[in-house]
Order: C-alpha cells, then structure tokens, then sequence
C-alpha cells in the first residue's frame, strides 16, 4: 500500500515530511483532542443542570399534591356541613353537585370543588338564607387557586423545564459515547487490552482468565474495504478453534455474522453505519467480545 511516509524516525523528518506528519495529527486528532478537553465540563454542566431541573419539578409535584390535599379536605369538610343543613333536600343537594361519593380522578374533584362554588353563588343570589358563610367560601376559592397554580407551574414550566434538560443530558451522553468508542479504538491500535495505562485515559484494562482455558480476545479486528466487498481480518488466536463475528445496527440488537475458523471474512455489507465484534471460541468457551468498531461503506462508484 502506498504511503507519503516512509519511516517513522521523526528526528530526520525532512521539512515536508514534518508538515505532512502534523496535518495528519490536525486533521485526525484535533476533533477528538477538542473533544475531550471540553467533554467533562459539558458533562457537568449537563448533569447538573438535569438534576437541579428535576428536584425542580419533584418539589413543583410535592407541592401540587399538597396543594390538591388541602383543597380536597376542605371541600369535604364543606360537603358534610351542606349535608348537615340541606339533609332532607335532594333538589339543594343536587344544586350544589354533593349527592354520592368524592370521585377519584383529580380533574373530577376539581369540578366537584367549582361546582359546590358555583352553587352556593346561585343560592346566595336566590337569597336562600342557609348557604355556606362567606369566609368558608372565601377560602375554598383560595385553596382551589393554590391548587390550579401549583397544577400550572407543575405542568407548563417545571416538567417541561425538566425533561429538556434530561434530554439534552441523553443527547450529550449519546455524543460522547460515540467519541469514548473511537478513542478506545485508537488506544487498541497501540496497545493491547490489557494495557494497565488505559485506566488513565478512564478505560478498564482487560483482565486475563486464570484457569478457564478460554482463548483471548481476538486482536486487531480490522476492515478492508474494496467495492462491493467488505473484509474483516483480525489476528489468530492461541488455542482457539473458530471465531464469531456479529454485526448491529445500533450496537445494541447482535446477529451473527461469521462464525468459522478462518481470520477473516468477506461479504457485501449492507448500506449505512453498522458495527462490528468478535470473540473467539474453543472446547472450553467464548473469551470476552472485543473492543466494538463501526464502518459505513463509502459510495458506490458511478
């Protein structure tokens, strides 16, 4: 395969050969350098941001619900007291909406409470001499406002507020997810993974089995890509029998690809991203699967 380098004694870079070398470095890295120096502070500011939101609204649904508790008890104190002086007069009782039992649904009792208002209005206008005082009535008013406020707020601002910012903490997360993938294939095409300095770059090195007598992860899983065929070839691995590929649409759902003895694999991939695991197998298991990479197939040419 052609190269613009031909070695990799950097200390006798000739001028063009340095500038190449550090255009590769710009176009290749920067976006991953960029990324990760600004990645952690984004994360935070997200995740706080995601997590104040949502005691928001905890505490605007608390409130809600607190608020709906005292309505509803003093409206029930209001109805027994009704039922006390208007006892033998269905057709009062039916004006003021209090005959059967409390519903259960909130937007139903809310109806009761201006209803048993609304009533005790037409009754007071009627000059019936036996309506509720105005000061229970007054504060019952004062109590159903506390609750549609609370039930405003609750919904039309903090909920909304709320699960915005836990969606762009979901986004962010996606984001980086994909960035942590790449830099921990660039980290295999340089060390093992088994390489006790990944922990500083925040990867868990991969630990050997002891006594399982399974094979190790299959290394350097690698694609080629020459129209319409897609090759992936990965190392050979001591004291295994055959190897298992599979490939996802969304790295989530797998399917087997390959699974033979072979140390590489050719077919015609399909259109758009997918991606791409291997592990190896012999007569006493599976080892782990490997790092996961993604290809896309470039376009077909015309």
């Amino acid at each position: 395969m052609n190269t613009i380098f031909n070695n990799n004694d950097v200390g006798h870079d000739t001028n063009g050969s340095r500038s190449l070398r550090l255009l590769a470095i710009k176009t290749y890295i920067q976006a991953l350098v960029d990324w990760a120096l600004a990645a952690y502070d984004a994360w935070i500011a997200a995740l706080g941001n995601s997590t104040v939101e949502m005691g928001e609204s905890e505490e605007a649904y608390s409130n809600m619900q607190e608020a709906d508790k005292t309505t509803f008890n003093y409206y029930l104190k209001c109805k027994g007291l009704l039922m006390d002086i208007y006892g033998t007069s269905d057709k009062t009782l039916k004006i003021y909406g209090i005959k059967g039992q409390f519903p259960q649904a909130r937007k139903d009792k809310l109806r009761a409470v201006q209803n048993l208002l609304d009533a005790n209005k037409i009754l007071t206008k009627d000059a019936n001499p036996n309506v509720l005082p105005v000061e229970f009535i007054g504060r019952l008013e004062g109590y159903l406002s506390a609750s549609n406020n609370a039930f405003s707020k609750f919904v039309l601002k903090e909920k909304p507020e709320a699960l915005a910012a836990v969606d762009t903490q979901n986004n962010l997360k996606i984001a980086d997810t994909k960035q942590l993938r790449i830099l921990y294939s660039w980290t295999q095409m340089t060390w093992s993974p088994y390489e006790p300095f990944l922990i500083q770059l925040g990867f868990a090195p991969a630990t050997p089995k002891a006594s399982g007598g399974q094979p190790d992860i299959p290394l350097n899983l690698s694609p080629q890509w020459q129209y319409p065929r897609l090759t992936w070839s990965w190392d050979i691995c001591e004291n295994a029998t055959s190897y298992q590929l599979a490939i996802s649409e969304n790295s989530d759902d797998w399917e087997e690809l390959y699974f033979g003895a072979e140390t590489s694999f050719s077919f015609d991939p399909p259109t758009g991203k997918r991606y791409y695991k291997i592990r190896a197998r012999n007569a006493n298991g599976f080892s782990e699967w490997s790092t996961i990479l993604e290809f896309e197939p470039s376009d077909v040419p015309e």
